[in-house]
């Protein structure tokens, strides 16, 4: 989520675009040891976010053309980056300094500003407060994110409201007051349109959509049976939207529908809108068993990311957001789960995990990997 690339010609008709296939950027020691976690492209660079597997600590490296890679020394202000979004006032990122929700801030991507316990709410008991999403608005910019009641078993279905804080530069929060409207839900992703901001998440274990004008007081889009477990699944538990973009007047939320317990197999879910109020699902290509985890709009499609499943490497995509195809089946992403994707005019970028070259006797995580292609 967040915004990620700029806009291009109207959607088309719904077929898939035709395109050179993924590849692999040469291993480098800038990239070495990192975990992917986000990627943007700026308008002179892309900016990606990750975690070091040897220490846990946060990393930000950027790269002119998706391949070459630079890591940055350190992140100021310690901690962990997560989420990244880009606007006309630089890039900010979100995520957590000693284990509470902190931001950083940059004009350029290079230089950043870190400001810790940036995002505050109060809430009962040993109650968590979680930033989940951040994007770039008219005059700044938005975070999103959930309050949720201590847990220990199926964490995340019934938080306590949903939350949101504005800023003018990245560093410094306002909390949107309550609202009726995001009691008992969690804004997973965000996203602004032409007419405002669109987020989703979940409510009562079925997916929830919230639209707003400005950020600062949010309308929760009417329930229907599209946003629960879809029929024929065989899944009981839950449905959870992950991600959201806009292209050219229509908007798209994705997501994933998953048993809570074990056993079952999950369903990626994509819903779209051309007014952020009246909705309608998409039809997703090997829709079991697959999730999707993330969604950006590049110049001529929509792309979605998600963990890699037999039968479709995690990387989807649609013109128009009603059609969702697997764009990619080429045996060079096997082992890759792509966890984020970014857009130039000319390349496309996925960053995420691999177990290609993973020593499970190391002790660490899987290792991180990026692929590219040119744009169609």
């Amino acid at each position: 989520a967040g915004t990620r690339s700029g806009h291009g010609p109207p959607a088309g008709a719904g077929a898939t675009p035709a395109a050179a296939d993924w590849r692999a950027v040469p291993e480098q020691a800038s990239g070495r040891g990192v975990q992917f976690l986000d990627v943007v492209w700026t308008g002179d660079r892309f900016v990606a976010a990750g975690t070091a597997l040897d220490d846990g600590g946060g990393v930000f490296l950027d790269s002119v053309d998706g391949i070459a890679w630079h890591r940055q020394v350190g992140t100021p202000g310690g901690g962990r980056p997560s989420h990244l979004a880009t606007g006309p006032l630089g890039v900010v990122a979100i995520g957590t300094i000693d284990d509470r929700p902190a931001s950083w801030s940059s004009p350029d991507g290079l230089a950043w500003t870190a400001r810790a316990g940036a995002f505050t709410a109060t809430v009962p008991g040993e109650g968590v407060v979680e930033a989940t999403d951040v994007t770039a608005t008219t005059d700044g910019w938005l975070v999103v994110g959930r309050a949720d009641p201590p847990c220990s078993t199926g964490c995340g279905l019934e938080p306590i409201r949903a939350l949101a804080w504005t800023s003018t530069d990245g560093l410094d929060w306002r909390l949107v007051p309550d609202e009726a409207s995001r009691e008992g839900g969690a804004m997973n992703a965000v996203a602004e349109r032409a007419t405002g901001l669109i987020a989703a998440g979940v409510s009562d274990a079925r997916v929830a959509i919230w639209t707003s004008a400005d950020g600062t007081a949010w309308q929760h889009v009417p329930d229907d049976r599209m946003f629960g477990v879809p029929p024929g699944s065989g899944l009981q538990a839950a449905a959870v939207a992950t991600g959201v973009a806009d292209r050219q007047g229509v908007t798209v939320v994705v997501g994933s529908a998953f048993d809570v317990g074990p056993g079952g197999a999950p369903a990626a879910l994509a819903w779209w809108s051309t007014d952020g109020h009246a909705w309608a699902e998409a039809t997703v290509e090997a829709r079991i068993p697959s999730d999707l985890r993330a969604v950006i709009a590049t110049s001529d499609a929509f792309l979605a990311t998600g963990l890699a499943w037999p039968g479709c490497p995690g990387v989807r995509t649609s013109s128009d957001g009603r059609v969702w195809r697997c764009l990619a089946s080429s045996a060079t992403l096997d082992g890759f789960s792509p966890y984020a994707a970014g857009a130039s005019p000319t390349v496309e970028v996925l960053v995420g995990l691999t177990t290609v070259g993973w020593d499970p006797s190391t002790g660490l995580g899987l290792p991180g990997a990026v692929f590219v292609r040119p744009m169609p």
